[in-house]
């Protein structure tokens, strides 16, 4: 056993205390450091814990709830953008304690103005469904209109019939003429006999000659169609209720006994009188009519 030490040779001094004493640390394997290591107090351990606050909504703000909500947030984010932006304000400590008594929810609400895509896809496909019932519905009504009339329709025997009571055997049309540029006498030409008599039946034969021709010829600003002689015809039978359900078509109409330009194109251009042959679709024989084009008097 080792002789304890005299008081004589004990260190006196502070410093050589220390050394002394960490020497014998060092030696235990217990380094300075393992003394000198600090442990953060209760309040400082608490304070960094949470830094949340409650606060309340100024306006709805989507994942975090609607406005009046009470509801956590970190206090940078408070003081740095949602304080200045109006978007939320401070709970006081008698609003916080009045809170927690009854048992207030101040809770986020992630859920809170998230787009609902399953919501969104469910209500497009029930939209998808309503309009395509909408159009199946339209075109039943529309089969079921088009099946009223085919009943309804007038046979092409009894039509043939109600055209020849109600269409007039001449149908009128009037066009503005083409002014025509007037033509000098003939001075090769010889008069017709002797006498005043003689010159004025001379003049009254040209005249008709002339007129005659100018009939025959005379050009029409515009023309008159098969279509025009088709809208004549309904026109002429609308008024009997019988007549009126008679369906006729341009391509009922044609020009007959006629040139055959007029014919090919199905239109006349100049003034004159011009037979038509109607016929609707189903019937026997075709009743014929005069397409008389007329110059309109300024």
């Amino acid at each position: 056993m080792a002789a304890p030490l005299r008081p004589t040779l004990l260190p006196q001094c502070s410093a050589c205390v220390r050394s002394y004493a960490f020497g014998g640390l060092r030696e235990a394997g217990i380094g300075a450091a393992g003394l000198s290591q600090q442990v953060r107090g209760k309040k400082k351990l608490a304070k960094n814990t949470s830094s949340a606050v409650p606060v309340r909504l100024l306006k709805d703000v989507p994942t975090f709830g609607k406005k009046g909500s009470i509801v956590p947030i970190s206090m940078g984010r408070m003081r740095n953008e949602w304080f200045p932006s109006r978007t939320a304000e401070y709970v006081t400590q008698p609003e916080l304690r009045q809170l927690r008594l009854t048992n207030t929810n101040m809770e986020r609400d992630v859920e809170f103005g998230v787009v609902d895509v399953a919501a969104q896809v469910q209500a497009a496909s029930k939209a998808s469904q309503q309009r395509q019932f909408e159009e199946e519905q339209t075109l039943q009504a529309s089969l079921t209109a088009r099946a009223a009339l085919e009943k309804e329709r007038v046979e092409p025997a009894r039509g043939m019939e109600l055209i020849n009571i109600f269409v007039p055997k001449t149908m009128d049309f009037f066009r503005q003429p083409i002014p025509e540029e007037p033509t000098e006498p003939d001075a090769n030409e010889e008069p017709v006999g002797k006498g005043a008599v003689a010159e004025l039946f001379a003049a009254r034969q040209k005249r008709d000659e002339k007129q005659a021709k100018s009939m025959a010829t005379q050009g029409i600003y515009g023309s008159v169609s098969t279509a025009d002689v088709a809208a004549a015809v309904r026109a002429a039978m609308e008024n009997n209720d019988e007549s009126a359900r008679v369906l006729i078509a341009e391509t009922d109409i044609k020009f007959v006994d006629t040139d055959q330009e007029v014919e090919t194109l199905g239109r006349v251009k100049h003034v004159g009188s011009f037979p038509v042959e109607i016929m609707i679709k189903g019937a026997e024989a075709g009743l014929r009519r005069t397409v008389r084009v007329l110059p309109q008097e300024a």
